[in-house]
């Protein structure tokens, strides 16, 4: 789904406006086609052939290659190299940036039940306007972050989180998927003026310090499974469970790294994967939560876990299957 830039004041969809931008410096080789005047003489003799590359464009295309190669190399080379340092920068900030749900359930307008209902309109811009998961997650973390600061009225709640997914995707994401004003405005139904969302990014961007970098649980993700066979599956499945658990007030005092931990052994035991191994990095997330569950389930399978009255939903999930006592 996407959304037409024009001046009026509804959006109509375009499948042509998201366009990839590409690389300008990738010469595409011009290709020649030779028509033959007239039919070979002599059917034994090969037909050569009809186009050629031209050998100097052919060459640069060989030299940017082998460029591409080498920059992945020395990026695997680094990454491997700064692991540690990475990892531990990102608990780090995944620590400092953590809003607090104790100063949130002290508002007097904005309630809990409220939260599903900003949290739908946001997924649905999200999508509106292609942007970045990890755009999602920091939108989130941004918004909790100024209401665990900042008294926020019912009739603003909406327009703080129009505020922290612009500075989210002006963070994170390519500079033709950031919202224009006037997207949000259209998007909120022109309940806020034009300047009512400049002032309030400003507002945002002066309560937070200026400080917007947070390690999202995608991130966690992508480094779980970096040194893992690709697994779509896998990877989606423990996506989906994360962007879940936005919409309850149990995770969102949770680090991004115990949630992303949680969710991706949870989503490897439902589809039956081996864990990681105990000599695998990302086996730093899966070893608490394994054995912890393995122990309330001896069968180690989720689905033997008889049904029984008591809440459900995923929070109720994660304390069968003993995944927020052990992990979070």
């Amino acid at each position: 789904m996407a959304y037409q830039r024009c001046q009026t004041t509804t959006y109509q969809p375009c499948d042509s406006y998201f366009v990839e931008s590409y690389d300008q410096d990738y010469v595409q080789p011009q290709v020649h086609h030779q028509q033959p005047q007239h039919p070979p003489q002599h059917p034994q003799q090969s037909q050569q052939p009809q186009s050629h590359v031209n050998p100097r464009e052919h060459a640069r295309l060989l030299a940017r290659e082998r460029q591409y190669a080498i920059a992945d190399q020395m990026s695997r080379m680094a990454t491997d190299e700064y692991q540690e340092d990475i990892l531990a920068h990102m608990h780090a900030m995944d620590s400092a940036t953590q809003p607090d749900v104790d100063s949130i359930d002290i508002q007097t307008e904005i309630q809990w039940f409220m939260r599903p209902y900003l949290l739908d309109f946001l997924i649905e811009a999200h999508a509106a306007f292609q942007l970045l998961p990890a755009t999602l997650f920091l939108t989130v973390n941004l918004l909790d972050r100024y209401c665990s600061k900042r008294v926020v009225y019912k009739r603003h709640y909406q327009l703080v989180g129009c505020a922290a997914l612009l500075i989210a995707a002006k963070y994170g994401d390519k500079k033709d998927r950031v919202p224009t004003i006037k997207e949000l405005k259209s998007m909120c139904c022109s309940l806020y003026d034009d300047d009512m969302f400049i002032q309030m990014e400003w507002h945002v961007l002066q309560t937070l310090g200026w400080s917007i970098g947070h390690p999202t649980v995608d991130s966690f993700l992508q480094n779980a499974v970096v040194d893992t066979p690709y697994d779509p599956e896998v990877e989606h499945l423990a996506l989906y469970i994360a962007e879940i658990s936005l919409f309850h007030r149990d995770f969102v005092s949770k680090l991004s790294s115990d949630i992303a931990r949680a969710s991706l052994a949870l989503s490897r035991c439902i589809l039956n994967r081996p864990q990681a191994p105990q000599s695998d990095w990302a086996s730093n997330y899966d070893s608490l939560t394994l054995v912890y569950e393995h122990n309330k389930c001896p069968h180690g399978n989720s689905k033997r876990i008889p049904a029984r009255p008591g809440p459900t939903g995923l929070p109720a999930l994660l304390h069968r299957t003993g995944f927020i006592t052990s992990s979070l």
